[in-house]
């Protein structure tokens, strides 16, 4: 059996030798793909007359994307666009509007703003703290279990379960009583019966 090996091309484009070029297929496959596709490769596909149900088209767009000439080909037309602003393209336009008398105050004000905003000079920082002293945490924990105690004893835990949930609350809050007056071991609260 003889076999033709076929050389790979290359990954990259600046590897591609001089006069490969697309197909015709490759060629609609792009324009699709930029165009009335909108980025959708399996449409592209379709488009550009490749054959197949969806899941064939699917992986022959998913081949096309791999391709180093076809990237070359949609990354040469996106790159000349010119649809898309660059960033010294939105600079230059809000300065000619800020340096533009004529325009009104409103107009020249916002482009000011957002040319600010643009290099980043109002920056809003906030600073909060997080710390929580023993007695704000001690005082929360007694709301939460005098919370608890309540809710028990108003039946709102209706098993037979309440009263053991009491019992824990309790033990809970004299605990809790037990470090307010230093009895307090690696910052933890025993529970003893």
């Amino acid at each position: 059996m003889l076999r033709i090996l076929y050389p790979t091309m290359p990954e990259r484009k600046e590897d591609i030798p001089k006069g490969f070029e697309l197909n015709e297929k490759q060629r609609k496959f792009v324009e699709a793909y930029l165009g009335a596709a909108n980025g959708n490769g399996t449409e592209a596909a379709s488009m550009a007359g490749y054959g197949g149900d969806r899941k064939s088209l699917s992986v022959i767009a998913a081949q096309n994307l791999k391709k180093p000439l076809i990237r070359a080909a949609i990354e040469d037309r996106t790159k000349d666009d010119g649809t898309v602003a660059t960033r010294e393209e939105r600079q230059r336009f809000l300065t000619q509007v800020m340096r533009t008398e004529h325009r009104k105050l409103g107009e020249r004000l916002k482009a000011v703003e957002l040319l600010g905003r643009m290099h980043g000079d109002f920056v809003e920082k906030h600073t909060v703290d997080m710390t929580v002293s023993r007695a704000q945490q001690k005082e929360e924990l007694s709301n939460f279990l005098s919370q608890l105690k309540n809710r028990t004893s108003s039946q709102q835990i209706t098993s037979g379960s309440g009263s053991a949930i009491a019992g824990v609350i309790d033990l809970v809050s004299r605990a809790a009583v037990e470090t307010e007056s230093g009895e307090e071991q690696n910052d933890s609260i025993l529970l003893k019966e």
